[in-house]
């Protein structure tokens, strides 16, 4: 099934629809060490890059001694219960990842972001084809540039798709018959077929840390004037606004029936990661990743609650920086639920304080985004992004 939210672009790339650097007017800024803040920044988004791609490159390695086990159904097992658990900790750092919408992941309208990881656009019927036109064209068989194809999401799909059977309707052609092949004809191919898109991933990942260390890194933390580094902490802001479209909206929102995306509550067809039931950890993980932009990856660290605190307004950091804690203690509680089977009931007209499970999860994360709409880019001298700029819902 091929799922194409309407909004999926302005959710995931909001950075590149600031325009944050067209304000031509000038403005007295405040006194703040902005390049220690963006040098923070820049350690930690370095670190995380270099240990995705050591997590990629090991998956990779361990796909194929996993391949290798194909044709014995117990070993095969075993091996492939220690591959998902790889799977969701590398998942669990792209996560965090995706909280840094700046940089490499947000050039050329995302098409790095989206080797990587496609979702919300899937298809699972697409990644069948694949694997039955690798199946029929043996060693000459080169892996497609699709998105829908490969990354994080087929490697979900191959992984924690159980039954084997393909996903399609019977009017495409390519799968006809796959269902009727042996248990272990299916498995080989899809191994084999999950063995190309974790190479492509592996190199996707490096692409990503090369890229970000030779240019981006190295940029962002050039000397420049106060205007030239405020414009740079603008971009950096522009991310924290993921949380807003992408978070709150798609992730919590689309399932729950709160955004129009979801006709008719509810809709467990729009739950991210629904093969390995990691939807709700993967929502903690880019909270996890959003805190670390805004308080800094530890205390030494400065982040945008540091800048806040510099010009005055400990009070909103402080405030900010509790909802935050708030909302990823909900999330680390609700990280081992299945997304899709908490979905019975719609959210009560209540407050937010009195909200249960994963709807005080959406209500906590939409304070943090109520915050960052209101008085912290003015205070900031930041500009909203375009998309966000006017939404207060």
């Amino acid at each position: 099934m091929i799922r194409l939210p309407c909004a999926f672009t302005a959710i995931l790339l909001l950075g590149s629809c600031s325009d944050s650097s067209s304000n031509s007017e000038t403005v007295s800024l405040y006194t703040f060490d902005r390049l220690e803040l963006l040098q923070s920044i820049a350690s930690y988004t370095s670190s995380s890059f270099e240990t995705f791609a050591g997590q990629s490159s090991d998956f990779a390695e361990n796909v194929t001694g996993l391949c290798e086990q194909s044709s014995d159904g117990n070993a095969y097992g075993a091996e492939l219960e220690q591959l998902q658990n790889s799977w969701k900790s590398m998942m669990a750092r792209w996560q965090e990842i995706e909280a840094y919408q700046f940089g490499p992941l947000n050039d050329n309208a995302g098409t790095l972001r989206y080797d990587i990881y496609s979702w919300p656009l899937v298809n699972y019927c697409t990644i069948d084809r694949e694997v039955s036109n690798l199946r029929a064209a043996g060693d000459t068989y080169q892996l497609s540039d699709k998105d829908l194809a490969k990354g994080l999401v087929a490697l979900e799909y191959l992984l924690f798709d159980s039954d084997l059977n393909h996903d399609c309707t019977d009017s495409v052609s390519e799968t006809v018959g796959w269902n009727d092949l042996s248990e272990a004809d299916r498995r080989t191919n899809r191994c084999l077929y999950m063995e190309l898109v974790a190479n492509d991933l592996s190199q996707q990942a490096a692409t990503l840390q090369t890229q970000w260390q030779s240019t981006y890194a190295t940029n962002l933390v050039a000397t420049g004037t106060d205007s030239e580094l405020q414009d740079r902490i603008n971009r950096i802001s522009d991310s924290l606004f993921f949380i807003d479209g992408s978070v709150k909206d798609r992730k919590l929102g689309v399932p729950l029936a709160i955004n129009d995306l979801c006709p008719e509550f509810p809709c467990t067809d729009e739950v991210e990661n629904p093969w390995s039931g990691q939807s709700l950890a993967s929502v903690h993980y880019n909270l996890r990743g959003f805190q670390a932009v805004f308080q800094g990856s530890d205390d030494s660290a400065l982040g945008f609650d540091s800048f806040l605190s510099e010009v005055g307004r400990s009070d909103l950091a402080d405030a900010i920086n509790e909802s935050i804690d708030s909302a990823i203690e909900t999330s680390e509680a609700l990280a081992t639920e299945d997304l899709a089977s908490l979905l019975t009931e719609r959210c009560p007209d209540l407050d937010v304080d009195e909200q249960t499970g994963v709807c005080k999860l959406y209500f906590q994360v939409k304070v943090i985004t109520d915050e960052l709409k209101g008085e912290f880019t003015e205070i900031l001298q930041l500009e909203l992004p375009q998309q966000t700029a006017g939404d207060n819902d």
